[in-house]
């Protein structure tokens, strides 16, 4: 029979998720339609599920085979599709708690906590991206390693296959604590059951894309076709470590190097190896300074950080009870506790502050009369159009092709050519003071340019007060 403490425990923490999930899902609904990634998971999902070629092919398919599966059970549904992010991070953060609670209860409570508020956790868990399902993978093999169990071979590698395919380049993060496990623990015939295991998840989805679509692309060119003298090492994270993780961030950098030069538990270790693996990574990648990429080690940033201040109030405890009490070393302590409340209650204020911001601020993604622009492009006569933004939204909505004008500089000219001789369109949609990177910049919003290069628009609609512009390009001029 299970005590009354561990009953009072599962409570807690299961309220806990509960709550973090609930603000997840309603934060979700807010929005209107998906965002650019979100849209393309999903309009792959639709290819799979009418077995077309991909929309996008260098994506990973994990979330858009798990959507299309969905799909095929409901009918195509994009909102129902907005629940699974917060899912997939509920059941991350729940195995966060199962693998640390045997070595501190407290400790493993506030690491899910935190890391539920989080900034870049509350600001991409509500949409439909492949970050809180590669999260939950790279869950599943911690979990797995640190349980240690007959088993746990078996899972970390199908856990560490699943993340490849949840996200190509997270794979590093349970390669990193398998290989951890093979040489740390002395583990060598249950590591290699775990990269056989992977390897073959790997290969047969390698083989699989490379026999649907004729070619197997681990992303953008630009990404993958850096020479080894383009990479450099970067302190982007470093600097804005308190944005992305919150002031708990400091702590963190101290618990790292406290790891490894004093002394650690097994889960610290496979921690510190979770977060400095994907940091490296991303810090010498010149393509990928974006603190979106840094959602998957949030929790290990997190537990390092306050795996040092339970160290030091530790320390602090044994000072104040030592007899011999000295004078500076109860100043310290009292400046340690003073610094970590200060850093909590900071962390956590500005996670109550983003979520706040996400759920009451106004938003593009939010509008609703962007889905009649989508309705009227689905009407118009023509089947190929080109538009200044929103291609991939527009697409999925309208199932028309749309394209958008990439590696533009926003000028008519080039806008004509895109138009006339690489499409060969029927329309064109502009949405004015949108169409160039970033939007203040738009050369698009000079509408007397627009009219004398395409003719008067065919249709005006307003959309979050931006004006959105429908050209005919068939009369070629």
């Amino acid at each position: 029979m299970r005590s009354k403490k561990t009953i009072f425990e599962g409570l807690i923490v299961s309220s806990t998720i509960l709550l973090f999930t609930t603000l997840y899902f309603i934060n979700a609904f807010q929005y209107a339609f998906p965002i650019w990634d979100g849209a393309c998971y999903l309009e792959n999902a639709k290819d799979l599920l009418l077995g077309l070629p991909l929309y996008e092919k260098f994506r990973p398919q994990l979330i858009s085979f798990i959507t299309a599966i969905i799909w095929s059970i409901i009918g195509i549904n994009w909102g129902v599709i907005r629940i699974l992010s917060p899912i997939f991070f509920s059941l991350a953060i729940m195995l966060i708690y199962l693998s640390l609670r045997d070595e501190n209860e407290v400790l493993a409570y506030l690491t899910i906590v935190f890391t539920s508020i989080c900034p870049v956790i509350i600001e991409w868990t509500s949409h439909i991206l492949v970050h809180a399902l590669a999260l939950l993978m790279v869950s599943l093999t911690y979990y797995s390693l640190i349980k240690d169990k007959w088993w746990s071979p078996y899972l970390a590698g199908l856990a560490c296959g699943l993340t490849f395919m949840a996200r190509y380049p997270i794979v590093v993060i349970p390669a990193s604590m398998i290989i951890f496990y093979m040489f740390v623990d002395k583990r060598y015939r249950e590591s290699i059951l775990s990269v056989l295991i992977a390897s073959f998840l790997i290969s047969t989805y390698v083989m699989w894309m490379t026999s649907r679509e004729g070619v197997f692309l681990l992303g953008l060119a630009k990404d993958v076709s850096l020479k080894i003298t383009d990479l450099r090492f970067s302190f982007y994270y470093l600097e804005n470590g308190d944005k992305i993780w919150g002031p708990i961030f400091i702590f963190s950098i101290f618990s790292a190097f406290y790891i490894i030069f004093r002394d650690g538990s097994r889960a610290a270790k496979l921690m510190l190896i979770w977060a400095v693996a994907p940091f490296l990574l991303w810090s010498i990648h010149p393509t990928n300074l974006n603190m979106r990429f840094t959602y998957e080690f949030a929790p290990a940033v997190v537990y390092l950080g306050l795996y040092f201040m339970f160290r030091a109030l530790k320390k602090t405890r044994l000072t104040f009870s030592s007899k011999k009490k000295r004078f500076s070393h109860i100043i310290g302590g009292v400046l340690m506790l003073f610094t970590i409340s200060l850093t909590l209650i900071s962390t956590a204020q500005l996670g109550v502050l983003k979520f706040h911001d996400q759920l009451t601020k106004e938003m593009w993604i939010k509008d609703e009369n962007m889905l009649k622009v989508a309705e009227a492009v689905r009407r118009l006569p023509g089947d190929r159009i080109v538009v200044s933004s929103f291609a991939t939204m527009l697409k999925f909505f309208s199932d028309k092709d749309v394209y958008i004008n990439w590696g533009g500089n926003g000028s008519i000219s080039n806008l004509k050519d895109y138009v006339y001789r690489r499409v060969d369109a029927d329309y064109l949609v502009v949405f004015l003071g949108l169409a160039a990177n970033p939007p203040d910049q738009a050369i698009f919003s000079n509408k007397d340019l627009l009219i004398s290069a395409f003719g008067e628009p065919i249709l005006e609609l307003e959309a979050q007060h931006v004006p959105v512009l429908f050209f005919n390009t068939s009369r070629r001029g």
